[in-house]
């Protein structure tokens, strides 16, 4: 079983369960919170990228750089 674990103070610790349909994030550009596709941070965690300074794009701000690189 995976879990998060964080230290709330030194008397209380919380650990939640983490199931694949329970992963999100929020898209830095518009904040949009959507689901996360585990094999995509196994992927990330495989490869030795940066997990934590990962950030993941929701589908239209990720459309619109892809656009906006493709016009530069």
């Amino acid at each position: 079983m995976l879990y998060v674990k964080t230290k709330i103070n030194d008397q209380v610790e919380m650990k939640v369960d983490l199931y694949e349909d329970e992963i999100f994030s929020s898209c830095p550009v518009c904040g949009k919170e959507y689901q996360v596709d585990p094999l995509e941070i196994a992927d990330i965690i495989s490869q030795g990228d940066d997990f934590p300074g990962t950030s993941f794009y929701c589908n239209g701000c990720i459309k619109g750089k892809v656009d906006s690189n493709a016009t530069t």
